[in-house]
């Protein structure tokens, strides 16, 4: 019997698992395991939504063992110490498990770029936990100014997000809406002044899309009351602030940290990572050292057959990916040539507050209320669970006639 081991349950390694199922499903001489340090499938696109009352957390995760019913399967739910690739053992902290094939998919965490103060005194976005504190401290901080007097209320009411990408833009939207809700009804003593700052190392935010959706991105933004900052880089953080280009600075009690992500490190025999941490990986996702080994999603450094660029780290790029992955082990279970792989991304979309998005849907640019409503239509969709689509569609139809929860998680 042959035993195939998923390393990782966020997109790379349940979208595996899905298309191996189904690839392999009359076979009865296969094993499939995953192993995830989580019981559960995030979806992490929405996130933003959760960290400003937009949905309930619990409406965006679906335990693993449901998604999965079918006697090839099994899940480990254990945190990954080392993968042996000589002896072909991945070591946990539940037991050691041997594989004939390996696939990793272990994603990333946040890359604070050794910033002096970043990583003690931001907030990331990168999992449920995190969304829970992103809107535990604004609700904190409207409580402090609530009962703050003078200058100090200034720095309560001010929001940072650092990072002009997709996870910035749509998190500095949602925050200046969810603020601007919470003076309006809970706090309409502090009047309605606050500031929420997009601060963005390069000259523009959304570097993937095109220059007119990009600038659509930026007019909305400056609509929402969110103050962008082009050309700012981040050289030091502050328990109540931040410095930009080492000269001004910036008072905030929120500091929500979106730029940049670093592979996820775990103990490798021989290691098989490059400088940065990432696992380089041929046209066909394999490792070229280990050709029974593929990696695939953020912690893979894959670039398309012909260009120059390494593809975007994605939620979409690794659903990609695993496809390909999933068939290239069925062709070599079966002493077949491989696939090469190549990510077309079928197009981006970018929600900006309530009502409006930029969307680039194969080669059509939209924007406004209709590239919104697409974004909602997909994102429902694509969510995994039958279950949570039903409840996020109830989520999303409530929000257009009652304001955001706003009781901490």
């Amino acid at each position: 019997m042959k035993h195939i081991v998923i390393l990782g349950g966020g997109f790379g390694g349940v979208y595996t698992t899905k298309y191996l199922l189904s690839l392999l499903k009359n076979r009865s001489d296969v094993k499939i395991t995953l192993v995830s340090r989580d019981n559960y499938f995030l979806f992490t696109p929405l996130l933003h939504e959760v960290a400003t009352g937009g949905l309930n957390r619990h409406n965006i995760v679906e335990p693993i063992r449901n998604l999965f019913r079918s006697s090839l399967f099994e899940f480990v739910k254990s945190d990954i110490t080392e993968i042996d690739f000589h002896k072909k053992i991945v070591r946990t902290g539940l037991c050691n498990i041997s594989y004939d094939y390996l696939v990793i998919a272990l994603g990333s965490t946040t890359n604070f770029y050794d910033i002096p103060g970043a990583q003690e005194h931001c907030l990331d976005l990168k999992n449920i936990e995190a969304a829970a504190a992103v809107r535990n401290r604004i609700i904190d901080s409207l409580e402090t100014a609530s009962k703050s007097k003078g200058k100090d209320i200034r720095s309560y009411l001010t929001f940072t997000v650092v990072g002009g990408g997709p996870t910035g833009v749509e998190l500095a939207a949602e925050i200046a809406d969810f603020v601007r809700q919470m003076l309006r009804y809970d706090y309409h003593h502090l009047g309605k002044e606050f500031t929420v700052h997009l601060v963005q190392r390069g000259e523009t935010i959304l570097p993937f899309i095109s220059a007119s959706s990009r600038q659509r991105a930026h007019d909305e933004l400056i609509h929402q009351g969110v103050t962008i900052l082009l050309g700012s880089e981040v050289t030091k953080v502050f328990p109540d602030g931040i410095e930009i280009n080492h000269t001004k600075k910036i008072p905030a009690s929120t500091i929500v940290w979106t730029s940049g992500i670093r592979p996820r490190q775990i103990a490798m025999k021989p290691s098989i990572v490059d400088a940065r941490g990432f696992i380089p990986v041929n046209k066909y996702l394999q490792v070229p050292s280990q050709k029974n080994v593929f990696a695939l999603g953020d912690c893979a450094l894959f670039t398309n057959p012909g260009e120059d660029k390494p593809v975007p780290a994605l939620a979409q790029t690794a659903t990609i990916q695993a496809r390909y992955v999933a068939r290239n082990i069925v062709h070599a279970l079966k002493n077949k040539p491989l696939e090469p792989c190549r990510v077309r991304l079928s197009g981006l979309l970018v929600s900006v507050g309530q009502r409006y998005a930029v969307a680039e849907l194969l080669g059509v640019r939209l924007s406004g209320f209709l590239a919104w409503w697409i974004w909602r239509t997909i994102y429902l969709f694509k969510l995994v669970g039958r279950v949570n689509k039903i409840r996020v569609a109830i989520d999303w139809t409530m929000n257009l006639f009652s304001k955001r929860d706003t009781s901490q998680l």
